[in-house]
């Protein structure tokens, strides 16, 4: 049988000691691995035997316009700021931290497509995360990518009219709320 001995100190002046007793679990008495380890084998694909095999073409990248000028940027970014409110409101519970959030999405796309990033959507949403990752996300049910992928998803589905999978009727909806609402803001300037 071990035993641990351990000194508490409550006040300096005084000090008690406990003496515990314990026996050694037998399971950590004969410790074996669970899987013994193999020496690695090496694989290798034979990648141009498996593409020309395959009739299944590339997929081109996906490319946003080119935006002229800074007020192209801005009216782009007050869009995203909209759309990534909207969508974690209709997401979860609305929250002062979602207009932030998509406050915070805005700057990070003005900064990416201002730092002339390629247009290419892939290199947006690579950017976008990075300059993300500063915000404080403790508030909010997503992290910097999920908003950088959905930031990717509504430009590709909005200013390139691709067919996007993780994109559902809802964020459709959700957009052309969120333009009639811009719309009815414009009319009411004027």
């Amino acid at each position: 049988m071990g035993s641990l001995q351990c000194t508490f100190a409550a006040h300096p002046a005084s000090r008690s000691h406990v003496k515990l007793n314990f026996k050694p679990l037998p399971c950590l008495r004969t410790w074996k691995p669970l899987y013994t380890q193999r020496s690695p084998q090496k694989r290798s694909i034979d990648l141009t035997r498996a593409r020309s095999l395959d009739d299944i073409a590339p997929v081109p990248a996906a490319t946003l316009p080119a935006l002229n000028s800074v007020d192209d940027i801005e009216i782009e970014s007050l869009w995203i700021s909209g759309m990534i409110r909207c969508w974690l409101d209709d997401e979860w519970t609305p929250l002062e931290v979602h207009r932030e959030l998509g406050q915070a999405a805005a700057r990070a796309y003005m900064e990416v497509r201002q730092e002339g990033v390629e247009t290419e959507v892939g290199d947006v949403v690579l950017g976008l995360g990075a300059e993300l990752l500063v915000f404080n996300f403790r508030e909010c049910f997503v992290g910097p990518f999920d908003v950088a992928n959905k930031v990717a998803e509504l430009l590709m589905l909005n200013k390139l009219g691709c067919e996007v999978c993780c994109v559902s009727d809802k964020d459709i909806a959700a957009i052309k709320r969120w333009e009639a609402i811009v719309e009815a803001e414009l009319e009411n300037r004027q």
